[in-house]
């Protein structure tokens, strides 16, 4: 008599309910929020690597600097993996949601810091900080995901984590740019050792040279072929807007301009310019006027 075939774990997990619910608008919000922190960690060494150049140029004068200038960019992917045969049980121990939120500021601060820091040695020891929260909101994300969801729903979020976070690199990468129909996009391992971080960290100084507008590129498949382009210069990034300043807690924000007096007399409100009477000084409403 033949068997029956055993059923997968995620089918097996589908008969056990979700703690939360799985429709709806608190749904979108929290898949959202998972979503957009695990594409945190991916982003702190992508949106950093623009400046090096910038960085080794401003740190010319720092001994070590052509070696030190790259592991602002390498070291943060030292702090998960050393953290990571301890994620699970600090997870465990602080708590999901509360180490989320704390990695999530710390992550800010020190993400930040290198806008005040002068010292190469303080911006690479952010950096390392970077990575240690980095870890937790990884862990933190995937936990909660675990947590949330079962079967295949926890199957489905999980591979939607890993697509967010490459597509969040994509994405800030292509910035400005355009893909066409007959373009081709290709990625490989270069046949000399590695990424150019590596080989200008091994190397101590930039060999080979970052690529510049007329530089040709050159992509070999073997049994396919080769195709090349030539680096032109791409189109500026759009510019983000500064935050509006807002008054601090405290201060009282100016008067809007129709409520102000230039001849001295009273204004809208009854009260004479520079001081208030005395139903508005204890925050009541002024008495009603008699009919005339």
């Amino acid at each position: 008599m033949p068997g029956s075939m055993p059923r997968s774990p995620a089918a097996q997990d589908d008969s056990v309910p979700s703690p939360v619910t799985v429709s709806g608008p608190a749904h979108l919000l929290r898949v959202t929020l998972l979503m957009a922190g695990s594409c945190l960690p991916i982003l702190g060494a992508v949106l950093i690597a623009p400046v090096l150049p910038k960085m080794q140029d401003h740190f010319a004068s720092v001994p070590g600097a052509k070696a030190l200038v790259p592991l602002a960019l390498t070291v943060p992917a030292l702090s998960p993996t050393l953290l990571a045969p301890f994620a699970g049980v600090i997870v465990d121990r602080l708590g999901r949601k509360r180490l989320l939120i704390v990695a999530t500021l710390l992550y800010a601060v020190f993400g930040t810091a290198p806008l005040w820091l002068e010292s190469l040695g303080a911006i690479i020891a952010s950096r390392a900080l970077v990575g240690v929260t980095e870890a937790a909101i990884m862990t933190c994300c995937t936990t909660l995901i675990g947590d949330y969801y079962s079967g295949r729903l926890r199957v489905k979020y999980l591979a939607l984590q890993t697509m967010c976070a490459s597509a969040s690199a994509t994405v800030y990468a292509a910035r400005g740019t355009w893909v066409r129909p007959g373009d081709v996009l290709g990625s490989g391992t270069c046949g000399n050792g590695g990424c150019l971080a590596e080989l200008w960290g091994l190397r101590g100084e930039r060999d080979p040279a970052p690529l510049k507008p007329g530089d040709t590129v050159t992509l070999t498949v073997e049994g396919i072929g080769s195709v090349s382009n030539t680096v032109v210069s791409g189109a500026d990034p759009v510019p983000v807007r500064p935050a509006r300043r807002r008054a601090r807690p405290g201060r009282r924000a100016a008067a809007p301009p129709h409520r102000r007096c230039q001849s001295g007399g009273p204004d809208r409100r009854g009260a004479t310019p520079g001081r208030r009477g005395p139903a508005y000084r204890r925050g009541r409403s002024p008495p009603a006027r008699e009919p005339a």
